[in-house]
């Protein structure tokens, strides 16, 4: 699953996503834990490359949920040669 979202990280931005999607990955395997992501809306604008989605993240372990909250999310988007990829994905703080 990490590769098949790398193919669409610009490749100036693939070493620090990378970077950034391992370590979670690593932190959640080592609290035997994982997350699902249900999205609820999103925002989009064209000019800036921007996507906001929000969304409900649920953390399991095992297949109990032990905690859900209430995520906001940024994707930015870049294009070259007419291709969109993914610059930057952020939390959006809260307030």
């Amino acid at each position: 699953r990490l590769e098949h979202l790398l193919q669409h990280v610009a490749p100036n931005a693939y070493p620090t996503l990378k970077t950034q999607l391992v370590e979670q990955k690593l932190e959640l395997e080592r609290r035997a834990m994982s997350t699902t992501f249900h999205p609820s809306s999103f925002k989009v604008d064209r000019n800036k490359l921007l996507v906001e989605l929000k969304g409900e993240l649920k953390i399991l372990v095992g297949k109990a949920p032990v905690e859900s909250q209430t995520k906001a999310y940024h994707i930015q988007f870049s294009q070259h040669h007419g291709r969109l990829y993914i610059q930057q994905f952020s939390e959006v703080p809260h307030g």
